[in-house]
Order: structure tokens, then sequence, then C-alpha cells
């Protein structure tokens, strides 16, 4: 996974612009490098991305002292205004339906508010058959007010747009795994996160 450097630049970005932080959760594997963060440990059971990301958010849902509403995050989600989670928007695409999930697709690459007695009782056991997200069902079972948003996610392309344009004006952002094999793209991240969070070793 590029040596984890996603989510440390996922971190500092929530260090510099979540104005309520408090403390960080991972669950799944521990990357090692931030051991300011609590690590529950989680594997993957299944063969489906999507009954992955539900096991490891019941799991979190079972920590007590994770916070009743809490805001989840994925390793390649970078935030880039200040924000406060308490009222971070349900982000849906316009014209798109959630097929499964419910009318609204919100599987946009940025931070969802969840909380945890809501989410534990959704009817999508792990053993479910077909293919679902678990955020659009979320948000779409609990009616959750949304907003239309555009997804971003930022590509290494010589005669392209360069990085700076295709974030400019976006709250949020996001790249693959790919993206961080390009040695520019990873200084470009360090320029806009030069100073290592408080959760870094």
């Amino acid at each position: 996974m590029a040596e984890n450097k996603e989510i440390i630049f996922s971190v500092r970005s929530l260090q510099k612009n979540m104005l309520d932080l408090g403390r960080i959760f991972i669950v799944g594997e521990d990357p090692q490098t931030l051991p300011g963060c609590i690590h529950i440990p989680a594997e993957d059971l299944h063969e489906k991305k999507w009954k992955n990301a539900h096991h490891k958010v019941r799991e979190a849902c079972q920590i007590e002292d994770l916070s009743e509403e809490f805001l989840l995050m994925n390793d390649d989600f970078i935030l880039n205004e200040p924000f406060l989670a308490t009222a971070f928007p349900y982000y849906a695409l316009r014209g798109v339906s959630g097929g499964n999930s419910g009318i609204n697709n919100f599987q946009i690459h940025c931070p969802i508010r969840y909380k945890k007695e809501f989410y534990l009782q959704l009817p999508i056991p792990e053993d479910m058959k077909g293919d679902f997200s678990p955020r659009s069902f979320f948000s779409n079972f609990f009616k959750a007010p949304f907003e239309y948003a555009l997804d971003c996610i930022v590509k290494s392309n010589p005669k392209g747009p360069t990085f700076d344009e295709q974030i400019k004006g976006k709250q949020f952002f996001s790249f693959s795994n790919g993206t961080m094999t390009d040695q520019s793209f990873v200084s470009w991240l360090e320029t806009l996160f030069p100073e290592k969070s408080k959760f870094e070793s």
C-alpha cells in the first residue's frame, strides 16, 4: 500500500482541517507509522470489498470508547478545507442510482457520518447475497438529509490538468494507490501537508 503513505497524508489533512478532531481509530491493518492512533485489528474475511468494509464498520461500532456518532474515513481521503465533523454533509451523486442500496448513490470518495446504534440496525447481514454499498444503504435507509456533489479523484497525467488545478475549489479529494507511486504526486502532497501530525511516529 505504498508503504502506508496514503493514511499518513489523510491523517495530516484531518489534523489541519477538522476543527473538532478528537481521537482517531484505525480498524484493520496497523500502519505502524501512526502510534498516536488507536488500532483495532480486523481482517478481511470476505471476497467482496463491500462485505469487508461492512464488517469493519460493524467492528468499529462495537468499540465502547468510540463516540456514538463518528466520521468514517478511508486511507486515501484528503480533506482540503476546514470543516466540522458534526456538520459534515451526506454527499450524493446527482443522477446516479444507488441500485440495491437505495434511490440515491452516496459512493463519493469523502468521509461519511455514522451513528453506531443506527448502523448496527442495518438489515444487511454479512452473508447477504448481491452487491451493496454500506454507505449508500445507511444514508438511504435512514433518509439522511443530503447534498449533491461531484467526486474528485486526482490522477497523474503529464498532459492533463496539474494536481493544483484538479483540486481547485474542492472540499475533499481522493487518489488511487497507483498515483502514490508517482513521486511528483507524493512531493506535491508533502507541500500541502509538510508537518507531521501529532499521531505520527
